[in-house]
């Protein structure tokens, strides 16, 4: 009888929350000459029956022993080898709440060292890509993107190292790599106000799978572009005060944002800017709310205050 090398590796979720190339879902590179024939172990990661902590998220719906589905809706599972820094991908196994199983994720490899990578989200639109950290050594990191800049939802990720030696079981804790925006507008939304556009200057696209923050592109060259999010307001909000609108982004300083209001006819009725020497500094897991007075009937100004409930509220002002 063939000797099977079972993996069990259970997954907990905490809410604290030379190419380049991006990788489709379920999309696998070929076999090389090097791999084929040789002897592979079944694998196994469990991804049910995790716990969550509220402390990293200001909502209290999230409770101990929540499903998976709750925070998630997408997940995926990415098996490289080789040095950090040149990572080859083996496999890529995707999943959606709705597929039979969703959390239960089996695979089988060779013998050896491999790092693996698990992202989860409420959006299907995510991708991997290979970031260059140096063009003329050629070496790169697996880089997490979304299709539409603007498009960055509620993002987890998790990497792991290990050595398909034996059997053995692992818990692995799904971390919250995103931090979010929150613009809270003090004044009455008019009748007539049809749309908020936000900008956040200077907005990286990627996430460093490897080390963690923003994936510093070497063919990029310097700072990125201007990141332009559209809100659509429901009719339910309009003659209301307090309406909420908020964003996802990676862990980064932002450049200051600004905030603009038009009406069905795209006449522009109410705007502010940000001082420029505020800038936003995001952390993972932390959510910064831009509170103030938008429209002509109230000053033009805004307060941030920051809660990582998503931690700790701070304030200041621009």
């Amino acid at each position: 009888m063939k000797k099977q090398l079972i993996w069990a590796i259970g997954l907990s979720m905490a809410f604290c929350a030379c190419k380049k190339e991006s990788t489709p879902h379920n999309q696998t590179p070929a076999e090389t000459g090097g791999t084929k024939g040789v002897k592979r172990y079944a694998v196994g990661f469990n991804l049910s029956g995790f716990t969550k902590e509220t402390k990293g998220i200001s909502s209290d719906k999230l409770s101990t022993n929540a499903a998976l589905t709750d925070a998630i809706k997408f997940l995926s599972y990415y098996a490289y080898t080789g040095n950090k820094d040149s990572l080859k991908l083996v496999k890529n196994i995707y999943q959606k709440s709705t597929d039979a199983g969703f959390g239960t994720i089996t695979d089988s490899l060779a013998a050896g060292h491999y790092t693996i990578f698990f992202v989860g989200s409420t959006s299907s639109n995510y991708y991997v890509t290979n970031a260059f950290l140096n063009l003329v050594d050629g070496t790169y990191h697996p880089a997490l993107g979304y299709k539409n800049n603007e498009n960055i939802t509620d993002t987890f990720l998790q990497k792991l190292e290990f050595d398909v030696t034996g059997a053995g079981t692992q818990n692995i804790v799904l971390k919250r790599i995103v931090g979010q925006i929150t613009y809270k507008l003090l004044d009455v939304l008019p009748a007539d106000v049809s749309r908020v556009e936000v900008t956040i200057g200077n907005a990286a696209p990627l996430y460093d799978m490897v080390d963690g923050g923003v994936a510093f592109d070497g063919t990029h060259g310097s700072g990125w572009d201007d990141r332009i999010q559209t809100f659509t307001v429901n009719s339910g909000d309009k003659g209301k005060a307090n309406v909420e609108f908020s964003t996802y982004v990676w862990p980064f300083s932002y450049f200051s944002t600004s905030i603009r209001a038009y009406n069905s006819t795209d006449v522009l009725i109410g705007h502010t800017n940000p001082d420029d020497s505020q800038s936003l500094s995001i952390s993972e897991n932390t959510q910064y709310i831009l509170s103030g007075y938008l429209f002509k009937q109230a000053p033009s100004s805004f307060g941030i205050t920051v809660d990582s409930k998503w931690n700790t509220p701070q304030n200041s002002t621009f």
